[in-house]
C-alpha cells in the first residue's frame, strides 16, 4: 500500500503560476466523473486552469486536506483495492481500505507495520535535517507477507520533490503561502492512529451476548452480558440511521469515528486514565439485523418508529 503523506501536494511555487491549462481541465473533468466535488466555469473550460486550481481540487476531494494522508494505491494477491481518484474522501473510507488490505495479515504484522511507522515518526520529529526540510509528495509504503504471519514492515519512499526549506518546519501545521509547511508529520501520526485503532477491531461479536440498556438520539446502548474477558463491563453503542446519514460527507463519515477521534483527540490527553475512548469494532450486517431484531423488542414504541439501527454500517 502506497500512502502519501502531507496537508498539500503541490509545491509553493506552484500557487504562484497564473498559466491555464487545457490538459488539467480535463483532468478535472475526470475527478468529477469520480464523484469529485468540482466546480469549473465556462472561462475554465475555454482555457483551461491553473494547476494549482487543479491541485488543490485534487487535495480537497481526498483526505489530505483533512487527514493529512491519503491512500494513493493498495494491491492485495494481485488485486487492485483503490484507485487514484477514489481512495477515499472520509476517516470512514480510509478505514474500509486498510481494512480490506490487513484482512490477510497476522496480528503480529499489524503491529510491526505500526511500531515501524512510530518509529518513522519519532525519528523524523527529533531530526534536526529533516525540520529544514520541505516534503511534498512524499509517501510511506506499508508491506506484508502474506505466507509469511512474521514479515512485514513500512518504508518512507518518494523524495523528488523533497529540498531544503527556508526556514525550519514543525512539518504539523496547516500551509499557507509562504510558510511552507507539508503537514508530514501530521499525516504520519493521523495514519498511526487509525492503523492503530484498527489493529485493534478484531473483536469477536456474538449478538446473543448484548442487550438493550438506553438509547438516545443518534445510538442505542446496549451491555455486554457474554463471558469474554475482553468485553466485561462494556457497552457497544450502535448507530441509528438518522446518525449515520449526518454523519456522510464528515471527515470522519460515521458517528463511532468522529466519537472515537473526538475522545482521543481532546480528553485522553487532558484526562488520561480517566477517560475510557473505546474503539471502533468491526460489525457484519447479519451481526447487525440479529441485534437490531433483539433490541426492537425492549425499545420503546416511541423509539422505533422515529429511527432504526443502520444495519449495513460495518462500524460500530
Amino acid at each position: 500500500m502506497d500512502v502519501k503523506l502531507g496537508l498539500r501536494t503541490f509545491d509553493e511555487s506552484v500557487a504562484s503560476n497564473p498559466k491555464r491549462r487545457p490538459d488539467l481541465y480535463e483532468k478535472a473533468v475526470k475527478l468529477k466523473e469520480h464523484g469529485g466535488d468540482v466546480h469549473l466555469t465556462e472561462e475554465d473550460k475555454e482555457k483551461g486552469i491553473t494547476k494549482y486550481m487543479f491541485m488543490r481540487m485534487r487535495d480537497e476531494n481526498s483526505t489530505t486536506g483533512s487527514l493529512g494522508f491519503r491512500i494513493q494505491g493498495a494491491m492485495l494477491n494481485g488485486q487492485r483495492l483503490s484507485h487514484r481518484y477514489a481512495s477515499g474522501r472520509t476517516m470512514a473510507d480510509c478505514r474500509q481500505t486498510l481494512r480490506a488490505f490487513l484482512q490477510a495479515a497476522s496480528p503480529l504484522q499489524k503491529q510491526s507495520i505500526v511500531t515501524r511507522l512510530q518509529a518513522i515518526h519519532d525519528a523524523a520529529s527529533a531530526s534536526d535535517w529533516f525540520a529544514q526540510q520541505e516534503v511534498i509528495g512524499s509517501s510511506v509504503l506499508l508491506v506484508y507477507d502474506g505466507k509469511d504471519p512474521h514479515k512485514a514492515g513500512s518504508w518512507m519512499i518518494d523524495f523528488g520533490r523533497t529540498g531544503p526549506a527556508p526556514h525550519r518546519l514543525n512539518h504539523n501545521s496547516k500551509w499557507i503561502q509562504g510558510n511552507y509547511e507539508d503537514g508530514y508529520l501530521f499525516g504520519l501520526g493521523q495514519l498511526i492512529q487509525i492503523l492503530r485503532s484498527e489493529a485493534d477491531t478484531d473483536i469477536p461479536l456474538d449478538p446473543r451476548d448484548w442487550s438493550y440498556r438506553a438509547e438516545g438520539r443518534d445510538c442505542i446502548v446496549a451491555g455486554y452480558t457474554g463471558t469474554a474477558p475482553e468485553c466485561q463491563g462494556k457497552v457497544l453503542r450502535l448507530a441509528k440511521t438518522t446518525s449515520t446519514k449526518r454523519f456522510r460527507g464528515t471527515v470522519a463519515g460515521h458517528p463511532a469515528i468522529a466519537y472515537n477521534s473526538f475522545v482521543q483527540a481532546l480528553a485522553v490527553p487532558r484526562l488520561g486514565d480517566a477517560v475510557d475512548p473505546g474503539r471502533v469494532v468491526s460489525v457484519t450486517p447479519e451481526f447487525m439485523q440479529e441485534v437490531a431484531a433483539a433490541m426492537d423488542k425492549a425499545r420503546p414504541q416511541f423509539r422505533v418508529a422515529e429511527a432504526q439501527l443502520d444495519v449495513e454500517s460495518p462500524f460500530q
